[in-house]
């Protein structure tokens, strides 16, 4: 049996699923290398999410609008399931941008 994540209730239904929509949006086919170069262009790491939310790096893949503010309209619980669909998403990425840009990949 394979190990299945309990579904959490979510607080804000409206600003999580606008939130869910911009991290589809940064991870597209179309739009994730150049996510990851601007992550790479700021000199962050790609796994530290706040600092790439703070940097204002996603409000692109939200029509220019602050993800900041859409934020803050989140629960804490809403906010820790962001940022673990957040960390899902960055393992998807195609092992060759992965390697690419390995070097914003790396731990430490």
């Amino acid at each position: 049996m394979a190990f299945e994540q309990a579904k959490l209730a979510v607080g804000n239904e409206v600003a999580f699923a606008e939130f869910k929509s911009v991290l589809e949006s940064t991870f597209s086919p179309a739009n994730v290398e150049q996510y990851l170069k601007s992550v790479s262009k700021k000199g962050l790491r790609v796994r530290h999410f706040e600092q790439a939310r703070d940097a204002g790096l996603f409000d692109r893949y939200r029509n220019g609008k602050s993800v900041s503010e859409l934020w803050n309209e989140l629960t804490g619980a809403d906010q820790g399931q962001v940022r673990e669909m957040y960390l899902t998403k960055l393992e998807e990425v195609a092992p060759e941008l992965r390697q690419k840009f390995s070097n914003i990949y790396q731990y430490a």
